[in-house]
């Protein structure tokens, strides 16, 4: 929508789009990492390098998920509980978050 527009009807969110992580995909399909067993995403990006976002329909969103910041053998100093989520550009999709999730995602 435009500025200016005035939206009516259904309320809307606005959602931060992640994708696969580059090396993460095999044979078509998004695979878990092989050393943590969890499936790595990354932040989906514009053209520009700014987070790609879109606004959809609240009733679109079937549940929310937990992800997990990835920063490979150490954290960075600058990373605190507070902005780890914000700072970090790729992050584990936790599966152990809840039992739905777990039995929905989880691939023995």
């Amino acid at each position: 929508f435009t500025s200016g527009e005035r939206i009516v009807g259904d309320h809307l969110a606005y959602v931060e789009v992640f994708k696969p992580a580059p090396g993460s995909i095999e044979d078509g399909a998004h695979v878990p990492d092989k050393d943590v067993g969890l499936y790595r995403l990354v932040r989906d990006q514009n053209g520009d390098g700014t987070r790609r976002g879109v606004v959809i329909p609240l009733k679109d969103i079937w549940r929310n998920v937990d992800v997990v910041p990835f920063f490979g053998s150490a954290m960075p100093l600058r990373w605190r509980s507070t902005t780890a989520i914000e700072l970090a550009n790729e992050f584990f999709l936790n599966f152990f978050f809840d039992k739905i999730t777990f039995s929905q995602l989880y691939r023995s």
